[in-house]
């Protein structure tokens, strides 16, 4: 296998996400302090960061969560 195809076997490959970590995802607008969520929400949330849809930086002893694009 060639690098080219390589590269273009890695860039298609999709991440799937549930229904529920898709609406969570959607709501996740600028930077939000995590306790702005919901314990479920909180719960997707980290799931989403473990999948690096969405990034977790400490702030002020918190944390907040931004999408990462």
């Amino acid at each position: 296998m060639k690098i080219i195809e390589l590269e273009e076997t890695v860039f298609d490959l999709r991440m799937y996400l549930s229904n529920e970590e898709k609406q969570v995802l959607d709501r996740v607008e600028g930077i939000m302090p995590i306790e702005s969520y919901t314990e479920r929400d909180r719960v997707i949330i980290e799931n989403l960061i473990r999948k690096s849809l969405v990034i977790k930086v400490p702030r002020q002893g918190s944390y907040v969560v931004l999408k990462n694009e």
